[in-house]
């Protein structure tokens, strides 16, 4: 078995030790030290001169170690402090029991309970919803009166209340599937470049939420941004582009009047001015008898 690689330390006890008070901090070091080396080597070696090396022990060192190497007796062979050679037998037991328990498996496992449901040996399946279904497929599904079908059933399980039966048989139920919430999105088709799934009532929300555009024409002008926007020109929400679309064409006036406003306007503010002969001082200066052109 592995040894164990810490140990743990109790601080109180370490610092309200009368020995360690009267330690130098040279010797508390020392003393450390060789406790490290006891737990590694599962006992340190009886010879002073390796001692005195582990713990770094020289001949200036106090009273030559001697306050630290009392704190060490001999146990199996072995120098050991005592309260660590305790722990050190205490850590030994805890590693073994876990580990004879790992060998046993861990928990005990259940014992296997009796299934009362068991119809001598030949079927597993529990006396409800599945029982039933266990014999659907040779009684209820077949070409049979629906009142004979029902007495099978009640002979091979006679617990089973209609509800059950009606539930169980409407689980094998073909169900319509429901339309896909793609079927009316809108797209447009490339090929040949116009919008698809666009209905009525589409055109007449349109119509009625955008009054100023004119719908046809601003799908055809959307269809050339299309065709010209390159990478620009595909969306995942055409709906959401469309009405975008509509709405901004809205806000400047609508189709019919943001075009008349830019070709068609009549205001009379916008006019040019109409220049007269007489308006201008250098023809008047020119039809004097006495002008000459500056010569410079």
């Amino acid at each position: 078995m592995n040894k164990p690689p810490s140990f743990p330390f109790y601080v109180k006890d370490f610092l309200s030790s009368e020995t360690i008070v009267m330690m130098t901090n040279a010797e508390i070091g020392a003393y450390v030290l060789l406790l490290a080396y006891c737990w590694d080597w599962q006992g340190l070696p009886e010879n002073p001169q390796v001692l005195k090396r582990l713990a770094r022990i020289d001949s200036t060192f106090p009273n030559n170690g001697d306050n630290i190497f009392k704190k060490f007796e001999i146990i199996d062979g072995k120098l050991w402090n005592k309260k660590l050679y305790d722990i050190h037998l205490a850590s030994i037991a805890f590693r073994k029991n876990q580990s004879d328990k790992g060998k046993k498996g861990g928990r005990p496992k259940k014992k296997a309970t009796a299934k009362p449901w068991l119809n001598n040996g030949l079927t597993t399946v529990k006396p409800e919803k599945s029982f039933a279904f266990a014999f659907a497929p040779a009684f209820a599904f077949s070409s049979a009166p629906a009142d004979l079908n029902d007495k099978k059933l009640n002979t091979f399980c006679p617990d089973l209340s209609q509800n059950e039966q009606g539930q169980g048989q409407n689980d094998h139920e073909i169900k319509p599937k429901k339309k896909s919430a793609t079927a009316n999105k809108i797209d447009f088709d490339r090929t040949k470049n116009r919008f698809i799934n666009i209905s009525d009532n589409d055109m007449t929300l349109w119509s009625e939420a955008y009054p100023a555009c004119d719908i046809d024409l601003e799908l055809k002008q959307m269809i050339a941004w299309i065709l010209s926007a390159g990478s620009k020109g595909h969306k995942s929400n055409w709906r959401k582009f469309i009405t975008n679309w509509l709405q901004r064409s809205q806000d400047k006036g609508g189709t019919r009047n943001y075009s008349n406003s830019q070709f068609n306007n009549t205001d009379q503010d916008d006019e040019l001015p109409i220049l007269r002969p007489e308006d201008d001082p250098v023809f008047m200066a020119m039809q004097k008898d006495d002008w000459k052109p500056d010569e410079r």
